[in-house]
Formats: structure tokens, sequence, C-alpha cells
């Protein structure tokens, strides 16, 4: 770790063994990711795959920081991968104490897109008191100060509304995955192995043809990224359309994440449902509203027309970063064993936690039988036991589809 301080300029390194130690976590967390969908537990699968987002994120950034320079002017900070510049003319800080953290951010809390993250337990004590002294002296910011100092122009408030836009939009995202768990819990009550309930197509044609419809989504989002037209439109009008624009790009969003639950019952394969959800969490984050952009279709404020900031890289591009997640997860999910990915229920065990073969019976009425095939989904079985705990009543015969809830809550969580 070094510092330079040479003509008004502070830069800070990361302790390099700290960063070791993070690229450690990073394969942890990708090992837990894998333990959550392989638990059959699915809240606890859900929540671990969003928490392994979450955390490859976070030390993703943290391993790619090469280091930060603070100038008068700006913030630069210097990347493996990529790099970004944060202007201080409207600077504002989020701290978060329980990460031993804080953000940089221009002109809102809410602008995260343009921010730059300081992980200060990488930096140690004694760096940290230049950081909280150049912060205060130079940029007029106290350590515990949330917004900037001029306070919020017309072009942050409409920001703002623009981003409550995306963030209440996002509600919907977690009503899909709690239909995603009510539906995977009841499945795993009622089968021994969920191969989907359409069996009568191919799944390649099906998934390829959600493919095409994430590259058209993310052609859309492109588009309503750009600066809208404003020519003879005043501005109230200038604005409506930014505002629509921005809604619209977090209905698509949406849409997208919602077709990976249709496709994983049609064919079973959790992964299926996992690629949307992570490609749609990638467009959230490539196409989020971004201050400077409100600032340049706007139009408003002294202090943009006479000392106009510099422009701002987009870090995150979201054609890179969310085909390349589409790319590789879909193609994971199509040459992968299906049976890896798919609902099915523990190895029966007798009283004495030995394994033993489940007692299962074909459905002598209808559909493609319960062999484990393609057409499993529409077989009945009875079950012996139920990890460890064994059924008072062996002989029942569950059929089926979505009947027979009554034991659903008594066996909530998979």
């Amino acid at each position: 770790m070094s510092t330079s301080t040479l003509a008004n300029k502070l830069t800070i390194y990361y302790s390099l063994w700290k960063k070791l130690l993070a690229l450690v976590g990073f394969s942890l967390v990708l090992w837990l990711c894998w333990l959550g969908i392989q638990s059959q537990i699915y809240i606890l699968e859900v929540c671990c795959v969003l928490l392994a987002v979450y955390l490859i994120a976070l030390l993703g950034d943290i391993i790619n920081t090469r280091s930060i320079s603070f100038y008068p002017e700006q913030i630069v900070k210097s990347g493996y991968l990529f790099s970004s510049t944060l202007p201080s003319n409207a600077l504002c800080v989020a701290n978060h104490p329980q990460l031993h953290s804080r953000r940089l951010l221009h002109g809102s809390a809410q602008n995260w897109r343009e921010s730059i993250n300081v992980h200060t337990w990488l930096i140690g004590p004694e760096m940290l008191l230049w950081l909280n002294s150049y912060q205060r002296n130079t940029y007029q910011i106290g350590t515990f100060r949330a917004e900037p100092v001029h306070g919020k122009s017309a072009a942050c408030m409409q920001f703002e509304s623009a981003a409550a836009a995306f963030r209440y939009a996002s509600v919907l995202t977690l009503f899909n995955l709690l239909c995603y768990i009510f539906f995977a819990t009841s499945i795993a009550w009622q089968y021994a192995e969920f191969t989907g309930y359409v069996t009568h197509l191919s799944a390649t044609p099906v998934r390829l043809l959600c493919v095409g419809l994430a590259l058209v989504v993310y052609a859309l989002l492109y588009q309503l990224a750009k600066s809208p037209s404003a020519t003879g439109l005043s501005y109230q009008d200038k604005t409506r359309r930014a505002q629509k624009r921005a809604l619209y790009s977090a209905l698509l969003i949406n849409a997208l994440v919602w077709i990976g639950l249709p496709l994983f019952l049609s064919f079973g394969n959790k992964l299926d449902y996992y690629v949307f959800l992570l490609v749609g969490i990638c467009f959230y984050a490539g196409f989020y509203p971004r201050l400077t952009d409100w600032e340049i279709w706007v139009q408003t404020g002294n202090a943009l027309e006479h000392n106009p900031a510099p422009p701002i890289p987009n870090q995150r591009r979201s054609m890179q970063v969310s085909l390349a997640v589409l790319s590789s997860l879909s193609m994971a999910a199509y040459l992968n064993h299906p049976n890896d990915f798919r609902i099915a229920q523990p190895p029966c065990q007798d009283p004495n936690a030995m394994p033993q073969a489940c007692n299962t019976a074909n459905n002598s009425t209808g559909g493609n039988g319960g062999s484990g095939g393609a057409g499993s989904g529409s077989g009945r079985y009875t079950r012996s036991s139920y990890g460890s705990r064994w059924d008072s009543n062996p002989s029942e015969v569950r059929r089926g589809g979505f009947g027979g809830f009554g034991r659903f809550f008594s066996g909530f969580g998979g």
C-alpha cells in the first residue's frame, strides 16, 4: 500500500493480501450458490442465489480495483477490466459502517450506477484518516453527509422519479421469486422427479425462442436508453417522455424475468428460471437511469451550463455484461445434463437411515406413465418416506397436477 499527495492529489491502493482473501471468498460464494441449488429447500435456494449475486458483484469490484485517485475536480478508479471517473462538482457520500465501506455518488444517493465504492477495511486506519481529511477539506463533505452541499437540482429530482419507477417495478420480480418458491415446493411434494408439464414439445426450440425474445428486449432497452427527441417540446413534455421511457424499460426487464417461470414449469429445468432471473438483474444494472443523462436531457441549472461535468464512462456496459451472461448461462442450460437441475425427492431411507428402494407405482390410467422419462410428470407414485420422516399412510397414491395441497403447508420448504 502506498500513497501520493502531490499536487493536491490522493491515491489509495487496496492491501494485496486482503484482495487475495477476497478472491478466496469469491470461490466460496460460488460454492455456496451451488449448495443452495442442490439443497431442495427452495427458500434457502433462492436466498443463496440472491446472496451469491450480491457478493459476486461486491467481491468482483474489489478484485478489479487497482487504485482510486482523488483530485479536486474528479475521482478516478483504475481497474484491471474497466475504469470509471466521477466528477466532484455534485458529490455525495453513502456510508455503510456494517460493511466497512462508503459509496461516492454523483448528485444523488439513488445514482448508484454512477458511483465509486471505497472499501475502507482494505486500506488501513492511517489511509482512512487521509481519506476523511481530503473528503472534508477538498470536497467540503463530512464523513456522514449523504447529499451534495448545493442541494438537489431539477434534473436530480426528475432522475430520482425515474429511478423510483425501477425500484417499484422490481417488486414484480420479488413476487416472481415467491411464485417460484410456491410452485417448486408443491412440485417437490407431488413428484418423485419433475420433468415438466409440456411433454409433446422439444425444449431446445422453445428455449432458443426465449433467448431470441431476450435479444429483442435488449434492443428495445437500448433504444429507450437513448436521448429522447426534444425538438419543439416544452420542459414538461421532455420530462414526461423521459419518465415514460424509464417506466417502459423497467417493465420490459421484469417481463424478461417472468419468462423463466413458465419455461421452468414447461420443461422442469431449474436453470431455465435462473438464467432469465440473472439476465434480468444484469439488464436492471445496465439500464438503470443515470443522473448525467438526465442533466443532458433536461438541461437545467447554471452549474451544468457554466461548469459542465466531465462525462462519466459507463463502467458496466450492458452489451458486454448482459449478453455474456445470457449466452453462457443459456448454453449451460442447454448442454448440461437436465437431471442435474431438476426437482427430485431425496433418496428413500429405512427407519435406521439406511438407503432403500422407493415404493413406486405406475399410473395405469393415463399419460406417459411414471417411468421417470419425459412423461413421468403425469404418473403417480407411493412414497414410503420423506427424508427421515416416515409417511403415516404409505399406501396413499398421489396424482400429478396441483391437487391435494392439504400437506403442502406442513411440509413447506421442500
